[in-house]
């Protein structure tokens, strides 16, 4: 019986993430929502928030890291998950 990496091996090959180019630092958080930034920052622990744009359709955002991952990888499968 066949064993090792061409046979039996499971793992991740490659990853991929899409991170949305704006960023909220915790002093805007702060003045958005009438907190105090120390607030924000030491109970709330947010230091900074990623803000998606008006193109970052959250399919779109899926499809995003799949292109790099198929770029740079011969995957045999690829599972996608998405969390709302």
């Amino acid at each position: 019986m066949m064993s090792g990496p061409d046979r039996d091996s499971i793992g991740i090959v490659s990853a991929g993430m899409y991170l949305p180019a704006q960023i909220l630092k915790a002093e805007e958080i702060a003045n958005l929502s009438g907190l105090e930034e120390w607030m924000i920052l030491e109970k709330i622990g947010i230091l900074e928030k990623r803000m998606a744009g008006p193109d970052d359709h959250p399919n779109q955002m899926a499809v995003w890291p799949l292109r790099i991952i198929f770029q740079n990888e011969q995957s045999a499968a690829v599972t996608l998950t998405t969390w709302r």
